[in-house]
């Protein structure tokens, strides 16, 4: 089984990479590209890809309320309530009043985020504190 230690540790070594809108690749991430792409280099992890995959490459906004009525009903994730911030979990934001951005916490008060503009990479930086947070999850399969 993947340690938390180790998805942290491979999530950190994604810092850097391109941010795009479509992505789960190294050539270019978006906000669930990039906990695809982390969870696709453990094998006890592929379930997660696999649910995923059809949400790949979406060229517009998801639904209102779609990322987060699939994260509820994902078998491989654990809904934490109330959120505690832990190290290794998912976060979904709400921006324009619905839930629709996801973060990694890699470490306490510290994120792992996808981002467009200005930065158009993958950055690592702090929660910010007016980021209302929809939906914290665990990844079960993480020991």
């Amino acid at each position: 089984m993947t340690t938390r230690e180790a998805f942290i540790q491979e999530a950190r070594s994604c810092i850097g990479l391109p941010f795009n809108p479509q992505g789960a690749q190294e050539c270019g991430v978006h906000c669930l590209g990039i906990f695809v792409l982390i969870c696709s280099r453990f094998p006890d992890l592929a379930g997660i890809v696999e649910e995923a995959d059809p949400y790949i490459g979406y060229t517009k906004p998801f639904e209102p309320g779609v990322l987060m009525r699939r994260m509820v009903a994902c078998k491989h994730l654990e809904i934490v309530r109330p959120p505690r911030l832990e190290v290794g979990n998912l976060l979904l934001i709400r921006f324009d009043g619905e839930p629709q951005h996801m973060v990694l916490i890699i470490e306490p008060g510290i994120i792992l985020n996808a981002r467009g503009n200005p930065y158009n990479r993958v950055v690592d930086q702090g929660l910010p504190s007016d980021w209302p947070i929809a939906l914290e999850t665990r990844i079960k399969a993480l020991t």
